[in-house]
């Protein structure tokens, strides 16, 4: 069976990627991907060496892979060129902030409906959102969303849907396009 390719991102906070590898390294995702956006220089050991740290403790079993862009990406760069790639050799990608924590089968329920054949047939994403840890409740109307909860970080999808994904919404007709 093919499994989600897990991504954590990263970015100039060494200290809160800590904290998501030791919860990941529990649940021992077949894939992971650590991918960091530009850090600043002297924070370059820190990245460096924590990163090491955790390829030598990361299961055997268990692929563990981490990129350091040398340059800042921004963003909107840094997700979408490097979800696109890791669904180059995967169905489906999980993708994680490193400053939002996830429950111990967040990643297995979400890899189970995401590896269903007909996934994309009804559904474009999957979100994880707790009421009980740091709820965080959008005040304001949102044209692309109707839904109060905030499901951005900790979330999943497919090829087939990221296929259609578009970076530029210019001129698109967001309520038709959703419906």
């Amino acid at each position: 069976m093919d499994s989600c390719q897990v991504i954590l991102f990263g970015y100039n906070r060494p200290d809160l990627l800590e904290d998501r590898l030791n919860e990941l390294i529990k649940i021992r995702p077949n894939n992971l991907l650590v991918s960091i956006d530009w850090f600043s220089p002297e924070l370059s050991e820190n990245f460096s060496k924590l990163l090491n740290d955790f390829s030598n403790l990361w299961p055997a079993n268990c692929n563990f892979e981490y990129k350091i862009h040398g340059s800042n990406q921004g963003l909107a760069i840094h997700l979408t060129e490097t979800i696109k790639m890791a669904l180059e050799k995967r169905k489906a990608v999980i993708v994680i902030e490193d400053d939002v924590s996830i429950s111990g089968d967040f990643i297995r329920n979400a890899s189970e409906v995401l590896l269903r054949d007909d996934f994309h047939e009804r559904n474009s994403s999957i979100g994880g959102f707790s009421v009980f840890k740091f709820p965080k409740f959008l005040t304001s109307f949102n044209f692309f969303r109707n839904t109060i909860y905030f499901q951005c970080w900790g979330w999943g999808t497919t090829r087939e849907v990221w296929s259609r994904y578009r970076l530029n919404l210019t001129g698109i007709d967001i309520e038709a396009e959703l419906s």
